[in-house]
């Protein structure tokens, strides 16, 4: 090769060479644009979607093309397709208001005060715990607003519940409502619900006349039935060994609509399972019940079912051992599931059975706020000094309605109630849903039996969930 050949030679190659570069940095080029437009749009799906406020991303294709000339002689295009995002439909609404209106009334004296003392520091201490995160975040206002309780006193008194709450709504007009204890409550306020169509978490009532059938669209209960309170003592004492098996039941019926569904279930399994009944007797409330006792103890029944309220629950428990009448199993559930039956009969209390639907020993955890149940637990007999009984319903409740307001997003109590009908939702009770009407869904399967040992309730059955073994039968009063 002469010097001539040689110099265009190298020209030619260096051409090439510079040319591969400009391929290269253009590629960058493309690229950094790309990053640009992806970056200042805030990110890109296909097609639409709602985002936080009310604001609308949409999805677009752009061409980019970049041309370099190269030594003055060659051209270099490069295209690339990218997307970029665009924002349309304006600023986020303001909220109605600047927090969340949340109403409830509470039996803080009288005969349910005992139920309604602990709900109290539960939804207290929920509302605390979500506003201590800001509140809830409700997505058409693009913001969390804080929660604020209104609690009033109804004294125990139904007349006084259904006045309080239509106050709360047409007065104070609340997003929604949380709900109490007692199935005299529940029957009174559901129809109100419907009338003002505004959606109650927490109704705990298990008189059957609410659910079954659906007929209800605002009422929701996280609780369990009258069938399952009584079913889950027949499963118990149906595992047992023949020779162990009771086989005859009295059932102290408390003349509400509630006692009849205790006592009306307790005949359909005693006949389904093959118990005999031997006396189906009535009482009032606040009844004396020495009569009723001396009559069931000549009877002498291996099992007493019963629905007693707190109070009328120490008063069976306490004339019972003055006329030293002790069945093999006290079937009883509500009134002996309350903390107060614990604490004032004291070791009289012991191996007394409650069936209830949660216990401050179950394991579960989450919700909104996110929350451990024994923390709550914990918390509440730290500054109370009480065992808890129904504290972990009552703060489930609040969890409920507070993931339920930001599912629906708004201050729109027609979808609140649709979140709460339609979602799951995870609880210190465990996962939640509702079926149509507002019964909680398998709420058999949630059952527990428990007794009263050393000043709290364990668990005894199922076996798999226990917690201490189920004594049984119960100690005499002449044995203890």
């Amino acid at each position: 090769m002469n010097e001539e050949e040689y110099h265009k030679d190298k020209e030619q190659k260096e051409n090439t060479i510079s040319r591969r570069a400009a391929v290269s940095r253009i590629g960058t080029i493309a690229a950094g644009v790309v990053g640009i437009a992806v970056g200042a749009a805030g990110g890109y799906l296909a097609g639409t979607q709602a985002a936080p406020g009310g604001i609308t991303t949409v999805t677009q294709e752009k061409t980019l093309e970049r041309t370099v000339t190269v030594g003055g002689a060659t051209t270099v295009t490069a295209t690339e397709t990218v997307e970029k995002t665009v924002t349309v439909g304006g600023v986020a609404e303001s909220p109605p208001r600047p927090e969340i209106l949340i109403g409830i009334s509470l039996a803080l004296a009288g005969r349910y005060s005992g139920f309604a003392s602990e709900q109290k520091w539960a939804v207290e201490e929920a509302v605390k715990r979500i506003n201590g995160e800001g509140g809830i975040f409700l997505k058409k206002y693009n913001t969390k607003l804080p929660v604020k309780l209104v609690i009033y006193n109804d004294n125990s008194d139904v007349t006084t519940y259904v006045t309080n709450i239509e106050k709360l709504i047409t007065g104070d007009k609340v997003d929604a409502l949380l709900g109490q204890t007692g199935s005299h409550f529940a029957l009174a306020i559901a129809p109100v619900l419907e009338k003002y169509k505004v959606p109650m978490v927490g109704i705990l009532g298990t008189t059957e006349k609410i659910w079954i059938p659906p007929k209800y669209n605002y009422a929701f209960s996280n609780f369990h039935l009258a069938r399952d309170e009584v079913l889950i003592y027949f499963e118990f004492m149906n595992s047992l060994p023949a020779d162990q098996r009771p086989k005859t039941i009295a059932i102290w019926e408390e003349a509400s609509d509630l006692g009849a569904d205790n006592a009306n279930w307790f005949e359909t399994y005693a006949k389904q399972f093959g118990y005999e009944v031997v006396l189906r007797e009535k009482y009032t409330p606040g009844a004396d019940f020495t009569t009723l006792v001396s009559k069931t103890k000549a009877l002498n029944p291996d099992v007493v079912g019963s629905i007693p309220s707190p109070p009328d629950a120490i008063n069976m428990i306490k004339v019972s051992k003055e006329l030293k009448f002790s069945p093999k199993l006290w079937a009883f559930t509500r009134g002996t599931a309350a903390g107060p039956f614990g604490a004032n009969l004291k070791e009289d209390a012991e191996y007394v059975t409650a069936s209830f639907i949660w216990n401050q020993d179950l394991p579960y955890e989450g919700g909104l706020p996110y929350t451990r149940g024994k923390d709550v637990v914990d918390k509440y007999k730290t500054e109370t000094g009480r065992e808890p009984t129904l504290l972990g319903i009552h703060y489930a409740s609040a969890q409920i309605l507070f993931k339920a307001i930001e599912m629906a997003g708004e201050l729109d109590k027609e979808k609140i109630r649709d979140a709460i009908q339609n979602g799951e939702f995870e609880t210190v009770m465990g996962r939640i849903a509702f079926e149509k009407g507002g019964k909680m869904k398998d709420s058999a399967k949630l059952m527990l039996i428990q007794q009263w040992r050393n000043g709290r309730l364990e668990i005894v059955w199922p076996r798999e969930l226990a917690t201490t073994d189920f004594v049984y039968p119960f100690p005499s009063w002449e044995e203890r």
